[in-house]
C-alpha cells in the first residue's frame, strides 16, 4: 500500500503525475529531436515544467548506471516512460522499478518475458508474427514473402502448417533504393509470389512501395501486409495494415502525440494500486489486457481503400474477424487465390468476319498458340512462377477487315489484350487492327506470322514482330539456293499482285548481285490468267532455259503449266520451282481434274520444287509435332509458327521479369528483339532493328507419286542459318524426282548441266581409259617393289630397347598412323548412316571438303589445283634437298628453306600423299558422255566440264607431269628420308620395306576407289577390305612396322577397327541399330585390348622428361621408392657428375639395360 499511498500523495498534492521521458544514445534522432523540442524541461532545478492534462512529460538524457542513479537520486516520481531503446538500460532501470515500486513504461518490442513493473508499450514479435500468420492462413494464402527491416529482424518468418515463407530478406536503415529495387524486382517478383508480409520502419516502407510500383506489382493478383511503423506511411491502393492502435499515425512525431496522450489517459484512469500491479503487460492502450498466461491480444486489420485507411476488423489470438469489405491491389474484391500470377496474353482465334462470312483455317492455326500456353504452363521452362492465360478475342474478324466494326470490338477488350496479342494469319486484317490499336491507343505489342514485306517497316508498325518470313526473304533464299548449287541461268514468272511484284523485285535485285541471269523477259501473269496466251512459256522454252522459278497465285500457276505443255515442254525440258502456298497434291487428283489435265500436269509437275517455311524443325520441332498430334490429331504448318509467335512473347516476358524491369507495352517489344530461342520452326531471333525474323529455314520438296498417291517430300533443308546451308537427303543431288529414284530418261541431279539428264549415259572407253592411266602407277609400284626389295628386306632395322626421351617427331609419328586410318576408312565403303559424325573426320582428312559445298566448281577444280600447288612445292623443298641448293650460302631465304625441308618433306610426303595422288587421278575421271565420241564425254565431278579439251585437258597435262615426277620421288624418299634427317631428332621409325609396301597398296586403293567405284561400290568395297585384311595379317605375323613394338601394335589396332568398321556396314544393310551397337562394342574392346596389353607386356621407352636431357631426369636416383619398389636390384642411382658425352651416354644404357633386363 506504500505505492498507492506515494501515488496519491503525488497526485493530490501536486495536481499532476509527472513522467520522466528517458531517451539515451541508442534512441533514433528523431525521436530524440521530438522529445527535446515538445519535453524538455526548461529549468530542471525549480522544476519548472508544463503539465498536460494533468500529466507532466519531460525529457531527459540516460546513457550508463551512473546517470541513472544521478536521474534518480535528484528526483521522486511514479512512472518512467523507457524510450532508451536498449534492453541493457532497461533492465539496470527495472531492477530500481522492483525495489522502489515505480512503473516502467517500456518503447520497445516486448521481448516476451514477464517483469514486475515492467510495462512494454509495443507488441512482442511473437504476437506480431502470430497476427500476421493468422490474417495470411484466414485467407487461404500459402506463398508468402517477407521483407523485414533492421529493427524487425526478430520477427524471422518460418514456415508453419500449410503457409511456405518462399523468401526472406532483411534490410539495413541505410538501403539504397537502387538495392531495394533489385531485391523487389529481381529475386521476389521471378518468384511468383503473391502474398509479401512488410515489416520495416516508415521511410523505408515508402522505398519498398515505390519499388513494388516500378516493378509493376501494385496491380491484380497481389496482397501487401504492412505490420506495425511500416503501415504509417502505406499507401499502395487495396494494401492490409495490421496495426496495435485502431488509429494509424502518418508520422513519428504523431505516434508519440497519441501515445503519450493515451498512456496519461490511461494513467489517470487508474484507480487503485492492486488494478496497477496486476497488468504488466499494454498491447493498446485504452483497453486493459489480461496477463500474458492467457496469451490474449488484439490488433487491428485496415485495408486502404480509395486512398483512405479503413478498419475493417480486428485479429484476436488467431480468431480473425472481418466486419466490413475489403479491396485488394488492382481495385478488385476478389480474394487472391493460391494459384501463380496471371500473365495475360490474348489472340485473334475467331472464325467470323463482319460480311458474315467464315474462316474456319484460323481457329484452327491458333490452335498452336493455345497449344503453346499449355507447354509453357505445363513444362514451366519459362516463367515458372506465372501462369500464362490467353484470351480469344473471336469476334472482331478473321480474314475480313471492317475497321468500324473492328474498332467498336476491340474497344470492348482494351483493359483485357494482356501484355502482348496475336492476330491471325491474314495481313490485311492485321494491319488493319494494328491501326485500330493506334486509335484506341493500345500500345501492346503484336507478334504475328504475316509475310507481306511492307509489314517490315519499324517506323510503320512499331509494336509488331512477327516470327515468320517476308516474301522478299524467299526470293533471296531461292537466289542463294540457285547460287550455291551453280543454276547461272534461270526464267521467272510472277503474278500481278503486290505479292508478286514483291518477290520478283527482290528476286532480280538478289539475281543481279549473284550474277545469275534471269533469261525471259515477259515476267508477270495477270491475275485470273487462264492459259490462252502462251507468249511468256514459249519464250522461255525457246531460250532454252530449264529452270523456272514460279510464285504465281493458285489456280493461275495450274495454267501456267498446262501452258508449258501445250507449247511443247516435256519432262526434263524444264524444271519448276515454286513457292509457298502455290500448288499442292490435290492438284494432280485425276478424278476431279480430268485425265487430259492430269497428264498435261504429271509430266511437268512430277519432281517440282516446293519451297516452304519448315515448320517442326530439329529435335525440338519433331517433339512438339508429336504432342500437337497427340492432344488434337493435326499439326498444321502454321500452328507451327503461332506456337512460335506466343512462345517468343513468353519469353521475352520471362526475360524482363529475369531483369526486374517493368512489363511496360515497350519493354515488351524491345525484349522480343532481345531474346532468341530454337523454336517449333528452327531458331528464332527477330531484327534488333525490324519487324523480321533474321533467319528461317525452309524446306526442299518434291512433288512425288507413292502407291498412285501424290505428296509433297521433303528432299533437303536450306537453312541459311549454318554453316552448310543446304542438306541433301539424297546422295549427290539436290534436285530429285520419284523418291530419289531417277527415272532412265531423265537425271535429276543435272540442272547446271549444258544438256538434258536424257542424253547421258555410261561411256565405255572412258572406264578403259581410267583404267589404263591407273596402271602405270599400280605398275610402276611393282617395279620400284622388285628392285629394292633384296635391298630393303635384308636391311638391318634394329628394335627400339633403350629408355629414350620423346620427341615431337615421336609424337607426329603417332598422329599420322590415326590420319592414315582415317585416309583407309575415307577410301572404303561409305558409312555416312552409322556413324555420321565420323563420315565429316574421314573426308576431311583426305581433304575433301565436297561435303561443305555439295560438288560446287570451288569444291573440285580448286581442290585439285591446291594438290598440284602442294606437290609442287614438295618436289621444289626435296630438290633443293637432295642437291644442297644454297648450302654455304649465309642468306636466311636458304637457311630458312632448309629448316623448312626438314620438317614439311616427311610430313607431306607421308600424310598428304594419299589425299595428292587421289586429286590428281581424279582428273581422269571422265566415264560419262553425251555422245559415242571421247569429246562428248564430261567430267563426272563437273558435268559443265567436257572431257579432253579446253579447262579438263590444261588440268589433265598438269596433273599427268606433277604425278610423273611426284609418284617415283615419293615412291623413294618415303623409305629414305629418315636416313637424310641426320639433324632432326626422333627415336622410332617406320620399317622402311613396309613404307614403299605401304606406297604401293595406298595406290592401289586409289585406284580402285576412282575406276571401280562409278562402277560397282559392292566390287570396290571388297577389293578395300582384302587389301586392309592383308595389310592387318601381314603386320601381325609377318613383320612389324615400326621399331618400337607399341606403336606396330597400336598401328595394327587401327587397322583392324577399319576392318572392323565395313564389317559393320554389311550388317547394318540388315539391322542399323545392331551394326551401331556392334561397331561401339568392338572399338572399346579393340582399345582396352591394346591398353591392357601394353601396360603388361610392353613397356614404355619414350618418356617425356622435362629438364634439358634424360640423363638430369634421373639425377641421383630413379625415383624416391625402395630399390625393391622401383624393380631394381640393388640401388639404382646416377651419381651425376661432369663426365664427357661418350661417358654419359655409356651410363644411361647400363642402366637401360638393367631397367629392361628386369
Amino acid at each position: 500500500m506504500g505505492f498507492l499511498a506515494a501515488f496519491l500523495l503525488s497526485f493530490v498534492s501536486s495536481q499532476y503525475i509527472i513522467i520522466p521521458i528517458l531517451y539515451s544514445r541508442f534512441t533514433p534522432t528523431s525521436v530524440i529531436n521530438f522529445f527535446e523540442k515538445n519535453y524538455k524541461c526548461a529549468d530542471l532545478v525549480n522544476f519548472n515544467c508544463t503539465a498536460n492534462s494533468n500529466v507532466l512529460y519531460f525529457a531527459n538524457e540516460i546513457n550508463n548506471l551512473t546517470d541513472w542513479e544521478l536521474f534518480a537520486s535528484t528526483r521522486d516520481f511514479d512512472f518512467i516512460l523507457d524510450a532508451t531503446y536498449s534492453l541493457t538500460l532497461t533492465s539496470l532501470i527495472s531492477n530500481d522499478a522492483k525495489e522502489v515500486g515505480f512503473i516502467q513504461f517500456v518503447y520497445l518490442n516486448n521481448p516476451d518475458a514477464s517483469i514486475d513493473f515492467v510495462y512494454f508499450l509495443r507488441d512482442s514479435y511473437t504476437l506480431i508474427r502470430k497476427s500476421a500468420l493468422a490474417l495470411v492462413d484466414y485467407f487461404g494464402w500459402q506463398k508468402v514473402a517477407v521483407i523485414l527491416g533492421e529493427e524487425y529482424i526478430d520477427l524471422n518468418f518460418k514456415s508453419i502448417r500449410n503457409i511456405n515463407i518462399a523468401f526472406q530478406a532483411a534490410i539495413p536503415s541505410l538501403i539504397t533504393y537502387e538495392t531495394l529495387q533489385l531485391i523487389i524486382s529481381k529475386q521476389i517478383k521471378p518468384l511468383g509470389i503473391k502474398v509479401i508480409i512488410i515489416a520495416t520502419n516508415p521511410e523505408i516502407s515508402v522505398m519498398v512501395q515505390k519499388a513494388i510500383s516500378d516493378a509493376d506489382m501494385n496491380n491484380k493478383g497481389y496482397v501487401f501486409i504492412f505490420l506495425d511503423q511500416a503501415g504509417w506511411k502505406a499507401n499502395l491502393e487495396g494494401s492490409l495494415i495490421i496495426s496495435s492502435h485502431e488509429y494509424v499515425p502518418k508520422s513519428l512525431e504523431d505516434y508519440f502525440s497519441y501515445l503519450l496522450g493515451q498512456l496519461a489517459s490511461w494513467v489517470l484512469g487508474v484507480i487503485n494500486t492492486s488494478e496497477i500491479q496486476g497488468y504488466y503487460s499494454i498491447y493498446n492502450l485504452g483497453i486493459i489486457i489480461k496477463s500474458i498466461s492467457d496469451q490474449d491480444y488484439l490488433f487491428w486489420i485496415n485495408n486502404i481503400q480509395n486512398g483512405q485507411i479503413t478498419n475493417i476488423g480486428s485479429i484476436t489470438e488467431d480468431l480473425v474477424d472481418i466486419i466490413s469489405s475489403y479491396i485488394f491491389p488492382g481495385n478488385s474484391s476478389n480474394i487472391p487465390d493460391n494459384s501463380k500470377i496471371q500473365i495475360p496474353i490474348s489472340f485473334n482465334g475467331g472464325i467470323s468476319n463482319p460480311d458474315g462470312s467464315s474462316y474456319e483455317e484460323n481457329a484452327i492455326f491458333q490452335t498452336g498458340s493455345v497449344f503453346a500456353v499449355h507447354y509453357i504452363n505445363y513444362n514451366q521452362l519459362i516463367l515458372s512462377n506465372f501462369n500464362l492465360v490467353a484470351l480469344n478475342i473471336s469476334d472482331c474478324g478473321a480474314s475480313v477487315f471492317d475497321y468500324n466494326y473492328s474498332y467498336a470490338c476491340f474497344n470492348k477488350y482494351v483493359q483485357k489484350i494482356g501484355y502482348f496479342f496475336i492476330p491471325g494469319l491474314q495481313t490485311p486484317i492485321t494491319v488493319g487492327t494494328i491501326s485500330v490499336f493506334h486509335a484506341l491507343n493500345i500500345t501492346t505489342s503484336i507478334i504475328g506470322i504475316q509475310t507481306s514485306s511492307s509489314m517490315s517497316n519499324q517506323i510503320y508498325y512499331p509494336q509488331y514482330a512477327r516470327v515468320s518470313y517476308p516474301n522478299t526473304l524467299t526470293a533471296s533464299n531461292v537466289v542463294l539456293m540457285l547460287t550455291s548449287f551453280e543454276i547461272s541461268k534461270c526464267s521467272l514468272v510472277c503474278s500481278n499482285t503486290s505479292w508478286g511484284i514483291d518477290f520478283k523485285d527482290q528476286f532480280e535485285k538478289k539475281a543481279k548481285t549473284f550474277n545469275i541471269e534471269i533469261m525471259n523477259s515477259n515476267r508477270i501473269v495477270p491475275l485470273g490468267y487462264n492459259g490462252t496466251d502462251k507468249s511468256i512459256a514459249e519464250e522461255i522454252i525457246s531460250l532454252k532455259s530449264r529452270y523456272v522459278v514460279m510464285e504465281v497465285t493458285p489456280p493461275d500457276v495450274l495454267a501456267v503449266i498446262e501452258s508449258f505443255y501445250d507449247s511443247g515442254a516435256r519432262k526434263g525440258d524444264i524444271y519448276l520451282c515454286v513457292s509457298d502456298g502455290t500448288v499442292n497434291p490435290a492438284d494432280l487428283n485425276e478424278t476431279q481434274i480430268g485425265p487430259v489435265k492430269y497428264l498435261k500436269r504429271k509430266e511437268l509437275m512430277e519432281g517440282l520444287n516446293y519451297l516452304s517455311f519448315l515448320s517442326y524443325y530439329g529435335t525440338f520441332g519433331e517433339s512438339l509435332k508429336t504432342e500437337i498430334l497427340n492432344m488434337y490429331g493435326f499439326a498444321y504448318d502454321y500452328m507451327c509458327l503461332h506456337f512460335d509467335a506466343t512462345y517468343l512473347g513468353a519469353l521475352a516476358i520471362d526475360f524482363l521479369i529475369t531483369l526486374g524491369a517493368n512489363l511496360k507495352d515497350s519493354s515488351i517489344s524491345q525484349a522480343v528483339r532481345y531474346v532468341k530461342f530454337n523454336g517449333c520452326s528452327g531458331k528464332i531471333k527477330i531484327n534488333a532493328d525490324g519487324a523480321d525474323r533474321s533467319t528461317i529455314a525452309f524446306g526442299v520438296y518434291n512433288l512425288v507419286q507413292k502407291n498412285s498417291t501424290w505428296e509433297m517430300e521433303l528432299s533437303g533443308i536450306w537453312d541459311p542459318s549454318k554453316v552448310i546451308a543446304y542438306q541433301s537427303f539424297h546422295t549427290n543431288t539436290w534436285y530429285v524426282w520419284n523418291n530419289g529414284k531417277l527415272p532412265s530418261d531423265i537425271v535429276g541431279a543435272d540442272l547446271p548441266c549444258p544438256f538434258k539428264g536424257s542424253e547421258s549415259k555410261s561411256f565405255l572407253y572412258g572406264y578403259l581409259l581410267l583404267a589404263g592411266i591407273g596402271s602405270i602407277p599400280f605398275i610402276f609400284g611393282v617395279c620400284f617393289i622388285y628392285k629394292y626389295f633384296d635391298f630393303l628386306y635384308t636391311r638391318e632395322f634394329p628394335m627400339l630397347d633403350t629408355v629414350e626421351e620423346e620427341t615431337i617427331l615421336d609424337t607426329w609419328i603417332y598422329i599420322t598412323m590415326g590420319i592414315e586410318s582415317l585416309q583407309y576408312i575415307a577410301l572404303g565403303p561409305d558409312f555416312s548412316e552409322l556413324f555420321p559424325g565420323l563420315s565429316t573426320f574421314t573426308k576431311l582428312s583426305m581433304f575433301d571438303l565436297r561435303n561443305w559445298t555439295e560438288g560446287s566448281e570451288w569444291d573440285i577444280w580448286h581442290q585439285i589445283k591446291l594438290m598440284n600447288i602442294i606437290a609442287i612445292l614438295w618436289l621444289a623443298l626435296l630438290l633443293q634437298r637432295i642437291f644442297r641448293i644454297g648450302e654455304n650460302s649465309k642468306l636466311l631465304l636458304f637457311e630458312a628453306l632448309d629448316e623448312l625441308g626438314k620438317y614439311c618433306l616427311p610430313i607431306i610426303g607421308d600424310v598428304l600423299f594419299l589425299p595428292i595422288f587421289r586429286f590428281l587421278f581424279l582428273t581422269f575421271q571422265c566415264t560419262n558422255s553425251i555422245g559415242d565420241g571421247y569429246k562428248d564425254s564430261y567430267f563426272n565431278l563437273d558435268c559443265k566440264v567436257f572431257c579432253w579439251q579446253d579447262k579438263h585437258l590444261e588440268y589433265v597435262i598438269l596433273s599427268s607431269v606433277i604425278l610423273l615426277f611426284y609418284l617415283p620421288a615419293s615412291l623413294y624418299f618415303r623409305p629414305t628420308w629418315q636416313d637424310e634427317t641426320e639433324s632432326i631428332v626422333f627415336h622410332f621409325r617406320e620399317q622402311p620395306l613396309h613404307s614403299i609396301g605401304k606406297s604401293f597398296w595406298q595406290i592401289v586403293l586409289v585406284v580402285l576407289n576412282t575406276t571401280l567405284l562409278p562402277a560397282s561400290e559392292i566390287a570396290e568395297n571388297v577389293c578395300c577390305t582384302v587389301i586392309i585384311s592383308w595389310l592387318v595379317v601381314s603386320i601381325w605375323f609377318v613383320r612389324k612396322p615400326y621399331n618400337y613394338h607399341r606403336a606396330s601394335m597400336w598401328y595394327s589396332i587401327f587397322l583392324t577397327g577399319c576392318l572392323w568398321l565395313w564389317i559393320c556396314i554389311a550388317t547394318s544393310l540388315l539391322n542399323l541399330i545392331l551394326a551401331q551397337c556392334l561397331l561401339g562394342i568392338g572399338w572399346v574392346s579393340l582399345g582396352a585390348a591394346g591398353t591392357l596389353y601394353q601396360s603388361r607386356y610392353l613397356p614404355s621407352l619414350l618418356v617425356s622428361a622435362k629438364g634439358q636431357d634424360i640423363q638430369r631426369l634421373f639425377k641421383f636416383q630413379l625415383s624416391k621408392k625402395t630399390p625393391s619398389q622401383a624393380g631394381i636390384e640393388g640401388e639404382a642411382k646416377y651419381f651425376y657428375v661432369e663426365r664427357s658425352n661418350d661417358e654419359a651416354q655409356k651410363l644411361s644404357y647400363e642402366f637401360e639395360a638393367s631397367y629392361m633386363s628386369k
